[in-house]
């Protein structure tokens, strides 16, 4: 269970994250940390898919390829159901398209059955999010590494009226399972949009005009 690196106090007293993180530590009073995100794919393709989306893929645990029938990211749909009509983008995503390897592009990144005129522009609103698609297992493995661990991990959430300088959650002391407040993907996006003013319970239609849900959750209200 030791690591290299060693835990470091931030601006919060009580909080402490990782020692190679100072600049984030100065800004812990800006933010909450989720610490009882869980979910049950353990696999990077559609895992991932669940984390940008918020939706489970319909064949989890592989590395499905993007395909014009995934369900959209949460900026998609943001685009879609509450667009601002100004003349930027309504959503914009950092950094470039992620990829597995050599592999196509890792689905949950565009705007799926809502057509490439939904997709985010690729280049910070009020609500940042930092997120993956799980954690790592508890104990190190018999190649000095960590497995896939979507069982229990963090995310951290600022702005966009969460509360500040808090975490939220709690795990066992090994940090495998969440002992208190587990919180879905699902209910992360539920959450988030309705933070960003779009109703997590409204429906988007998909390319069979079939009505889907933007959200199965629940909106997390103990986050702000």
């Amino acid at each position: 269970m030791k690591s290299e690196f060693g835990p470091s106090p931030t601006a919060v007293p009580g909080i402490e994250i990782s020692d190679q993180l100072p600049q984030l530590a100065r800004q812990a009073g800006r933010l909450t940390i989720i610490r009882s995100m869980t979910h049950r794919d353990f696999e990077h393709g559609t895992a991932a898919y669940t984390a940008l989306t918020g939706q489970p893929h319909p064949n989890p645990g592989t590395n499905t390829p993007a395909s014009p029938d995934d369900f959209p990211t949460y900026g998609s749909v943001v685009t879609k159901l509450a667009p601002t009509g100004d003349p930027v983008p309504d959503a914009v995503v950092l950094g470039p398209v992620l990829h597995q390897g050599n592999r196509p592009p890792v689905a949950g990144q565009n705007a799926g059955f809502l057509g490439p005129g939904c997709d985010p522009f690729r280049i910070a609103d009020d609500l940042v999010v930092c997120l993956g698609e799980f954690g790592r297992t508890p104990k190190i493995n018999e190649n000095a590494g960590r497995d896939h661990w979507p069982d229990c991990y963090s995310v951290v959430v600022a702005g966009g009226g969460i509360a500040d300088g808090r975490t939220f959650g709690a795990s066992n002391r090994t940090a495998a399972y969440p002992t208190s407040d587990e919180v879905f993907p699902w209910d992360l996006a539920a959450t988030m949009y309705h933070l960003l003013g779009v109703d997590p319970h409204e429906d988007i239609v998909n390319r069979q005009g079939q009505p889907l849900p933007i959200a199965r959750g629940r909106v997390v209200s103990r986050l702000f």
